[in-house]
């Protein structure tokens, strides 16, 4: 009996070790082409279940692809359909993507710091608006299209301001400026508050949701520590009482001061 169960444990190892090298024997270059024809596939796919199929294949050839070395500074310019962007501080870099269904959007992400840790980030079944009231973890993301990582110190801390995008139903959108941190087991965690209303109340995050047929500015001004943004008001109103917002010419910002990001409406700016 013993001497079968020691066979069977050197056949397993041999599989195991035969599995990693095949994954990690492959360049990031043939990872990179079959992730093109993966993206592809989720395009012209004309069934939900398919997609989502090729998308969970996406996301296991890219956490593979992601531990590879040098995969960090790697540009990965023929995934068109990959949103990369990497932190002006050069230590974090986040990759995010969603797949359209037929009751809506699915989100995707992946975290990967300079270190080579990747951290995927999980989304519920449904898509969510985030709150500005409540953390979210890696392994409940409300789902967005991050464009801009700034560094922050706060507290001897390290965090990141991002900005990105979401959508979750067909009548509004939303951009949101949210507060990436790691706690010291290397959790992830969106939210803190640090960025502060025009009442002085902190929040943990800027929501802005607004109609699903316009545009609205959510931009770093890196000389003048600011994120500017168009001011929304009322714009379409509905036979049930329901509004959508958009911009009104005016613009607003969040403000970098020691203690965190403050609100200042009606900037009154000539030129953006």
């Amino acid at each position: 009996m013993h001497i079968i169960q020691n066979k069977l444990r050197v056949v397993l190892l041999t599989l195991c070790l035969l599995t990693f090298i095949g994954v990690s024997s492959q360049t990031i270059y043939e990872f990179e082409k079959r992730l093109v024809d993966l993206f592809e596939a989720i395009k012209t796919s004309d069934s939900d279940s398919v997609r989502l199929k090729y998308n969970d294949s996406v996301k296991v050839t890219l956490e593979n692809t992601l531990k590879l070395q040098d995969s960090f500074s790697y540009p990965f310019d023929s995934l068109q359909y990959l949103g990369k962007i990497t932190s002006d501080d050069g230590k974090l870099r986040i990759y995010t993507w969603n797949v359209v269904t037929d009751s809506g959007l699915v989100f995707n992400g992946f975290l990967q710091k300079l270190s080579g840790e990747v951290v995927i980030l999980q989304q519920p079944k449904v898509a969510y608006k985030p709150t500005t009231k409540e953390a979210v973890y890696s392994t409940s993301w409300y789902g967005a299209l991050y464009y801009s990582a700034v560094a922050y110190k706060y507290k001897k801390q390290t965090v990141y301001m991002l900005a990105g995008w979401g959508q979750t139903n067909e009548f509004t959108q939303y951009k949101v400026l949210d507060v990436l941190s790691f706690d010291e087991f290397g959790n992830v965690r969106f939210g803190m508050p640090i960025l502060f209303d025009e009442e002085k109340q902190a929040l943990q995050r800027a929501v802005f949701e607004y109609d699903a047929h316009v545009v609205m500015h959510l931009d770093y001004e890196r000389q003048r520590k600011r994120f500017v943004f168009d001011h929304l008001s009322p714009m379409k109103y509905f036979e049930d009482e329901t509004v959508t917002l958009g911009p009104d010419m005016s613009v607003d910002s969040y403000v970098r001061k020691s203690k965190g990001w403050f609100l200042k409406e009606d900037l009154r700016m000539r030129n953006r």
